[in-house]
């Protein structure tokens, strides 16, 4: 469980600091630090290629099939966030920002809305309350809206779950370019080979190996799994897959950076 608490001594000399110097909003600026302090939502994106069976495997991790919609067309994929809730409820997010009741019936486009929140009383969501897991659109659609979409998200993603389909063999040169994309705002990386069902034991450990040299040889030193969606222990392979990323780290890293920039607002 993280530790939300661990800078309130920082925050509160930051106030002392901030009381003697004017020019700018000190009050409205701590408000916002404790915002995010009680609020912080610590990310896992779940990433990868169109149909690299992203959903379908989120799916089967929940023990809800068809829950999330599998093989969407690229037009109409919208990421989706799943958060740890007794309350169950849903919601989508336009654009601006503005939320509104979830309508079953209608058809969220990424042209008008940002992502969709399911907020589930599920055991699986329980296990790693820490982690908001989101469902992400192709990263190779080749769609302006998604792009823009993962590019609002990947600098917000505290950890992330890079998804490849067996049958490429390997880490691809999309996804490993990505995956150095992701890098830069994250260490909290793991690879799954999905799909695995459809080869055997063997195969899929060689492909898991050729992967990791892959990494290694670009200096990436990341977890590689193989799994599949039809795995009869694929809910706690998901669980222990998440729960190898450290949330506290995640949290030190955004409100450290944010006192941070604080300090140098003051000092300016």
């Amino acid at each position: 469980m993280v530790n939300r608490n661990i800078f309130d001594e920082q925050i509160e000399k930051l106030k002392q600091v901030m009381s003697h110097h004017k020019g700018f909003d000190a009050e409205r600026d701590m408000a916002n630090i404790t915002s995010i302090k009680d609020n912080f939502d610590i990310k896992v994106m779940v990433v990868g290629h169109f149909s690299a069976g992203k959903s379908s495997l989120l799916n089967s991790f929940m023990g809800k099939n068809e829950f999330l919609k599998e093989a969407q067309e690229p037009q109409t994929a919208i990421a989706t966030e799943l958060v740890f809730d007794e309350n169950e409820s849903s919601f989508a997010y336009t654009l601006n920002g503005e939320k509104e009741p979830l309508d079953e019936s209608k058809s969220y486009l990424p042209n008008n809305y940002s992502h969709i929140e399911y907020r589930l009383n599920s055991n699986v969501l329980r296990e790693v309350g820490d982690f908001t897991i989101v469902d992400t659109p192709g990263f190779d659609a080749g769609i302006e809206a998604h792009t823009k979409a993962l590019a609002n998200y990947i600098g917000k993603g505290s950890a992330y779950i890079v998804v490849v389909d067996q049958e490429k063999g390997g880490i691809d040169q999309i996804s490993l370019d990505f995956i150095k994309e992701i890098s830069q705002y994250s260490s909290q990386i793991a690879v799954l080979i999905n799909k695995c069902d459809k080869i055997t034991d063997d195969v899929a450990q060689n492909i898991a190996e050729y992967a990791r040299n892959t990494l290694a040889a670009n200096g990436l030193p990341y977890e590689v799994y193989t799994i599949s969606k039809k795995d009869a222990d694929v809910s706690q392979k998901m669980v222990s897959i998440i729960s190898s990323f450290d949330a506290q780290k995640a949290f030190n890293k955004v409100i450290s950076d944010r006192i941070k920039n604080e300090l140098v607002n003051v000092e300016k």
